[in-house]
Parts: C-alpha cells; structure tokens; sequence
C-alpha cells in the first residue's frame, strides 16, 4: 500500500519529473490490485472482536468492487438484510 501511495503522489510531480515518469506512475491512480479474502478475513476479524463475514453479515462477496492503494469495499447484507458496501 505505502509504494503505491508513494507512485501516486510521484505521479502528481507533472512540473519536476519528465512526462514519461508520471504517465507511467498515474497508472497507480486506479490499478490498484485487490487483498486476499484471507488477509479481509483477518481485519475483519480484528474489527470485530473475533467474529469473521459470516457472523456479522448475512451476505458478504468475496470480489471487491473497487481496489484502492490502503482499501477495498466490498457488497455484504447486514443480518436485518440492509445491502451495505465494506471498506
């Protein structure tokens, strides 16, 4: 996450480095790769107190639908079945 931050804020340098550069670095603006369901398990373990997607959501998918340098979200249900996104 920290060196695609670092490519993304390079990329917005348009003024100190050359062209090539930033157009290649921007590429990180949104091509972000996902977590492993494992690794989102984990945190939302950590989150919440032990409980894993399953205890805490009626519904979770396990592709994200967008990917982000420090996140992703996710589509889940709450278990009174309000669609919510998770980040």
């Amino acid at each position: 996450g920290i060196y695609i931050k670092i490519g993304q804020f390079l990329g917005l340098m348009d003024h100190i480095l050359p062209e090539e550069y930033v157009s290649a670095l921007r590429d990180s603006f949104d091509a972000c790769p996902p977590s492993s369901l494992d690794d989102v398990v984990e945190v939302l373990r950590e989150e919440f107190g032990g409980q894993g997607p399953e205890d805490v959501f009626e519904t979770f998918d396990p592709e994200p639908i967008a990917s982000a340098s420090l996140a992703q979200v996710h589509r889940a249900t709450l278990l009174g079945g309000e669609p919510v996104a998770v980040k």
